[in-house]
């Protein structure tokens, strides 16, 4: 798995390529998270993941909740 954040109004946006399974899903889950901290408006972009398997969704849902937790919840 690669990634890479670039900021574009105000939003972080996260682009993830490559797969994401349980080796990888860890260090995905914390990108996520730090971006969280930074801000409440974080796109994630999982146009070039070529696989995902349910250790990764579980961790955009971690992520996610988090979120909501810490009231940086604007889900749409």
């Amino acid at each position: 798995m690669k990634h890479e954040i670039t900021v574009k109004q105000g939003a972080n946006i996260v682009a993830f390529s490559g797969e994401i399974d349980l080796e990888s899903s860890p260090a995905a889950r914390e990108i996520l998270l730090k971006c969280f901290e930074i801000t409440s408006n974080v796109i994630v972009d999982l146009s070039g993941v070529t696989y995902i398997d349910s250790s990764g969704v579980a961790s955009l849902v971690e992520a996610l909740q988090a979120a909501k937790k810490n009231g940086r919840d604007r889900s749409r």
